[in-house]
């Protein structure tokens, strides 16, 4: 299959055909708050079983990541990035490997610095401005798969990793297209959210998973970090960030990291399609943490629903039988600017 993907401005017709498709998200009934539509994928609903080959890409800095191929397929390549504290297996990521391999584009999921619960060679590990990373997994791909078009799709901390990466390289960055999914703009703004309320809970759950990670690299000595017993009084993602995140990756402070990739910074740099998916209701994401979202460029479809929680969205008339509308939607955009008509001819970009 020879295909290419389209860009657009304005009010294309090719806007106007991801603008349309699929139908608007509606939730199941029985979960129409954002709390709900949250946690029902995360416990609720096993992930599709999806094989993987994985591969070990050594990064310059001698560290490495891991890449997971889905089965193959004959179509564009979509490179699908995890949330803080996932990992190429979470769930999210599977439902969007299967869709996008049964609808012919090939799916590789990136698995981060330290995460997935292999331990990497640096202390460093990753976080919202590791874009490094994504352009060396980027290049990856692009040698696995070379006259290929590449759309870059993240969820959650993904999500901003994606924007920050395609705002920062602009017409330099390695994909043709994008997508953010639950993804803040205003780093501080969503460090307070989870640090309120019910919230309290997702972020005690993703502190778990981050001091597992911190623990296993104390080991090989984590330089400018704290002592075992002052990271197990961490209680917030703004003090982790502040006490670990911060001074490992060169930040004066949780502050100066925040200010510094927050994707709101880097929106307006963006040249390639993208959509930019962010439920209101999502606990996540108070509306300060999606301010800005007027300065996205023509280029950008900004669809911000009034339901759909963090990375959730689902639909369908009753539990057993519950429908996953997110990976249809980014099939949908991907079907939308694939053009199957002139042959592919290689990017130029390097």
């Amino acid at each position: 299959m020879d295909t290419e993907l389209t860009a657009w401005s304005g009010e294309s017709a090719t806007r106007r055909s991801v603008d349309d498709a699929p139908p608007p998200f509606r939730p199941a009934w029985w979960l129409r708050s954002g709390h709900l539509q949250t946690l029902w994928p995360a416990v609720a609903e096993p992930a599709p079983a999806v094989p993987l080959r994985v591969q070990r890409l050594d990064l310059p800095d001698g560290d490495f990541l891991d890449l997971f191929h889905g089965p193959a397929a004959a179509g564009p390549v979509v490179l699908l990035l995890h949330g803080l504290a996932g990992c190429a297996r979470s769930g999210y990521m599977l439902h969007a490997a299967e869709a996008l391999t049964r609808h012919g584009y090939q799916a590789v999921a990136m698995q981060y610095r330290g995460a997935g619960g292999e331990i990497n060679r640096l202390p460093r590990f990753y976080h919202s401005g590791a874009i490094d990373d994504v352009g060396n997994a980027l290049a990856s791909v692009r040698r696995c798969y070379p006259g290929r078009p590449v759309a870059l799709v993240g969820f959650s901390l993904g999500g901003i990793l994606t924007l920050n990466y395609a705002g920062h390289h602009g017409d330099r960055a390695l994909c043709e297209a994008a997508v953010s999914i639950s993804a803040p703009l205003d780093l501080d703004a969503a460090a307070r959210a989870v640090d309120e309320g019910f919230a309290r809970l997702y972020q005690w759950d993703i502190l778990r998973g981050l001091k597992a990670m911190i623990r296993r690299k104390f080991p090989m000595g984590v330089p400018r970090g704290p002592s075992p017993p002052a990271v197990e009084r961490i209680r917030s993602i703004r003090a982790f960030d502040e006490q670990i995140t911060a001074p490992l990756h060169g930040f004066r402070d949780a502050a100066d990291y925040y200010r510094q990739w927050s994707p709101g910074r880097h929106l307006p740099g963006i040249s390639l399609p993208l959509l930019f998916l962010a439920a209101r209701d999502d606990p996540f994401l108070p509306a300060p943490a999606l301010a800005g979202t007027h300065t996205a460029p023509a280029n950008a479809l900004v669809k911000l629903p009034d339901h759909g929680g963090h990375v959730g969205f689902i639909a369908g008339g009753r539990p057993r039988a519950a429908e996953h509308w997110l990976p249809e939607r980014i099939v949908a955009f991907m079907n939308a600017l694939v053009r199957d008509r002139a042959p592919l001819e290689a990017p130029t970009k390097t």
